[in-house]
């Protein structure tokens, strides 16, 4: 019975996923013409369209041309995406702050906010921050949730588990973030580290669209990185490809978060640099007097 069951479900999903393509390319449509288009039964669609709106993921109102002269019966209605109604939510949850996105069902960004986090918060308080942050959106922008698929979790560091040698086992932080967040909202959570997803965000939607094979650097209050390679995003046999912060430089340098000694991270993220900077009585102030300084070959 499974693989039947299976297969209804995935042919059901890619019959909704044509719903909201259609949607996304011509805008609000009649029932009529999104069953022209589309050519999916007439039972079929309704089916879909009842789910869509129970979900809050797209929304039926008059048609703009109602109130013109026309025969009798009921006004012509037309289905539309949900502008407010949140499909995905992304939170990106540094070591000093927080990022959140919402998306809805037309992948555009409804909702952003950020906030500064206290440093070294146990996973507990990590989750209930990002509760908090995604709840203030929310409130915010007047945002329904009733619609929302998953939660993208990004994580800076180690998230698969480097001691198990398993792809799928996260570290007790992300395993513990993750679920608090899945539990609350009760939806999936797909979580990874944040410089990986933000080289997958580049290599979909950014700079490097198009391209299979891309190498992704982010320098911030941490270092890290990320590569695709034939369209696929890379992990590496323990999870660290492209953890370029924690390459060691110096193994009887200064102790790091991840446990080692003397990291890339530790020398050059941003925090670090500017004080170098004032060490030579040099004020750069933020990452973009530290780009201009270098620009001029300062400090010597």
């Amino acid at each position: 019975m499974g693989e039947p069951t299976d297969a209804l479900q995935r042919l059901r999903r890619a019959n909704e996923a044509a719903v909201l393509g259609e949607l996304r390319r011509s805008g609000a449509l009649s029932r009529g013409e999104l069953k022209a288009r589309i050519g999916l039964s007439r039972t079929t669609l309704f089916a879909i369209v009842s789910d869509l709106l129970a979900r809050k993921a797209i929304v039926e109102q008059p048609a703009a041309d109602s109130e013109l002269p026309r025969g009798r019966g009921r006004p012509a209605l037309e289905i539309s995406l949900n502008a407010q109604g949140a499909e995905l939510i992304g939170i990106d949850l540094q070591r000093n702050r927080i990022h959140v996105i919402i998306a809805n069902c037309a992948h555009e960004v409804v909702g952003r906010y950020s906030a500064p986090l206290p440093l070294d918060s146990g996973p507990a308080e990590r989750a209930a921050q990002a509760v908090a942050a995604v709840e203030e959106l929310v409130r915010r922008e007047g945002i329904s949730l009733a619609p929302v698929e998953g939660i993208g979790l990004g994580l800076p560091g180690f998230v698969q588990n480097p001691a198990s040698g398993d792809p799928d086992r996260k570290t007790p932080f992300a395993q513990h973030v993750a679920a608090a967040l899945g539990s609350h909202f009760g939806v999936p959570v797909a979580t990874e580290n944040n410089s990986r997803l933000a080289a997958l965000a580049e290599v979909t939607w950014g700079a490097a669209r198009g391209r299979d094979n891309t190498v992704f650097l982010a320098w911030s209050d941490g270092v890290g990185g990320g590569l695709v390679v034939n369209g696929d995003l890379v992990h590496g046999a323990h999870g660290a490809a492209g953890e370029i912060g924690h390459t060691s430089c110096d193994p009887e340098g200064p102790l790091c978060h991840c446990g080692g000694r003397g990291c890339l991270e530790g020398v050059i993220r941003i925090p670090a640099l500017l004080a170098a900077c004032a060490e030579r009585g040099v004020a750069a102030g933020d990452a973009a007097g530290l780009i201009a300084l270098a620009a001029e070959g300062q400090p010597e």
